[in-house]
């Protein structure tokens, strides 16, 4: 499922099939990032802030690189 995450960075106002793909991934790890729509929003963002604080990132509500490779870690 992950595959569908690309290398983009995704942020507050990202649309597309990659933001549904890493909200379903956040979902599945136990964050909720508000309806699986595809477009990023707050309550995305508030999830993608939760998973990098849990997991020792940057908090910045960006998945970037840092955040990408941390998902990979821990999305089987």
């Amino acid at each position: 499922m992950k595959d569908g995450l690309g290398s983009r960075i995704l942020k507050l106002g990202s649309i597309g099939p990659d933001v549904r793909e890493l909200q379903l991934i956040l979902q599945s790890l136990g964050y909720n990032p508000g309806p699986i729509d595809g477009i990023y929003g707050h309550r995305t963002m508030n999830a993608v802030m939760r998973f990098q604080k849990d997991n020792g990132l940057t908090v910045d509500g960006i998945v970037g690189p840092e955040t990408l490779n941390m998902i990979y870690q821990l999305y089987p």
